[in-house]
């Protein structure tokens, strides 16, 4: 099934508003879960980069999470 111009112009806007939906949302929760671990640098002494390693490992999570809304 071929798509017209006006289908393509709609799943194109509709596609791009999606993307930018969801970089926002998983940024904002990202953040609160980040400031959550927080504790593991100052409690336990790690490094930033085991901070953020373990803060980025939720990332897919969050958007499972978060896609589906």
């Amino acid at each position: 099934m071929r798509f017209g111009l006006l289908d393509r112009y709609i799943l194109k806007i509709a596609a791009a508003a999606t993307v930018i939906l969801l970089v926002g949302l998983t940024s904002v929760i990202w953040v609160t879960q980040a400031l959550r671990e927080v504790d593991l640098i100052t409690g336990k002494g790690q490094t930033v980069m085991i901070f953020f390693t373990v803060t980025l490992l939720s990332l897919p999570a969050l958007i499972a999470g978060i896609a589906p809304v």
